[in-house]
């Protein structure tokens, strides 16, 4: 192996390294703020809802995800937990989640509309507010929020996201292959029909974007 091809290894495993501890560490963070934590995470007079899903696999593991909204630079108005009423209970949220509500955290259950759950249900209940979008196996950087909300005061009529890419086109004017669309979290697209988001890394919705029917539930479960 060229010595070249060795530091370029080397230098992306111990970048992967430095990733891993410093995720390690947050996590650690988080977990000792869930459980003995108690500052409010919310900020009522926020004008953003967050809202999130889980299912029975990761209920144990999606307070990491609400502790690090709840640590965000700009805090959300609401934070709420989508539950499906058919698979839980409220004997059955586990403590942590409990201490979690104390601090603003919202659980409310609903109709299981799989993976809509995180949207759906608050476009029914808030539809004139902005709603960010999460996932429950997230950890978003520290200024997530503020940074979709920066972009929406900038387009307050666009839906804003975190992660994306643009549609890119051949030269024959087929569209490329996903992979090969241009993937930058630090770069800043103007508005477009091209912009695609990366639904895990967050967006933000700004009221009465969508078709009406976007709440009829039967049109696709």
């Amino acid at each position: 192996m060229k010595i070249f091809e060795k530091i370029r290894r080397n230098l992306f495993c111990a970048s992967k390294l430095n990733v891993l501890v410093k995720t390690y560490l947050s996590i650690q963070q988080y977990r000792q703020c869930a459980l003995q934590g108690d500052k409010t995470g919310i900020d009522a007079s926020g004008t953003v809802i967050v809202s999130l899903t889980t299912y029975n696999k990761r209920i144990h593991e999606v307070y990491l995800t609400i502790e690090n909204l709840f640590q965000q630079t700009q805090k959300a108005k609401r934070i709420i937990l989508w539950l499906a009423k058919d698979e839980f209970s409220k004997e059955e949220i586990p403590l942590i989640l409990q201490k979690q509500q104390s601090r603003g955290l919202e659980i409310r259950f609903c109709e299981d509309v799989r993976q809509y759950k995180k949207l759906i249900p608050s476009l029914k209940l808030f539809p004139n507010d902005p709603i960010i979008t999460v996932d429950d196996d997230y950890i978003y950087p520290i200024d997530f929020i503020e940074r979709l909300l920066n972009g929406q005061r900038r387009y307050p009529a666009c839906v804003c996201y975190y992660i994306g890419a643009r549609i890119e086109f051949q030269n024959s004017g087929t569209i490329k292959p996903y992979i090969q669309w241009g993937h930058d979290e630090e770069k800043e697209y103007t508005p477009s029909v091209l912009n695609f988001s990366t639904g895990a890394g967050g967006v933000l919705y700004p009221p009465q974007c969508f078709h009406e029917d976007i709440t009829n539930t039967s049109l696709f479960s």
